[in-house]
């Protein structure tokens, strides 16, 4: 019995040393301006505005532009609410990720023609924090509603 509990205690012993000894530091650099460009905000110093020929504010813009571009669908199907749409603006002024957080369900075209009008608002002014262009996430409410 002490023979097989001192060879039990010898294999032990062998295997946490050789993990330890199997290890070797690793020095890894990290660009920063890569990691900076990566990070998406939800709110910036200055933030994100959508070139167009309306005033106001960003989101004032935003709802001008989406009121003049939306187009009624005339499929039969009578569909009211809103579906609300997230996409980043980019440090260049385009958008990309664009997608559907919660849409119309049952409302055949409805949620295809809120994406439709937000890939038409393809110029921005990237939103600043601490003085530098960042990504922001924005989501914006394309509303279908009889006026």
């Amino acid at each position: 019995m002490k023979k097989a509990t001192y060879i039990l205690i010898c294999i032990v012993f062998g295997i946490i040393s050789m993990t330890a000894f199997g290890q070797e530091d690793t020095i890894v650099q990290i660009n920063k301006s890569n990691l900076k460009s990566s990070n998406i905000y939800y709110q910036a110093d200055t933030m994100p505005i959508l070139h167009c020929d309306y005033d106001g504010n960003y989101l004032e813009k935003i709802n001008q532009f989406i009121r003049h571009n939306l187009k009624w669908l005339d499929n039969g199907v009578e569909c009211y609410g809103n579906v609300y749409v997230q996409f980043v603006v980019e440090t260049n002024g385009s958008i990309s990720n664009i997608k559907i957080i919660r849409g119309l369900d049952g409302c055949v075209g409805y949620n295809e023609e809120a994406l439709r009008v937000v890939k038409l608002m393809k110029s921005w002014t990237p939103g600043i924090k601490d003085n530098e262009k960042v990504r922001v996430m924005l989501t914006v409410s394309v509303r279908f509603m009889l006026e």
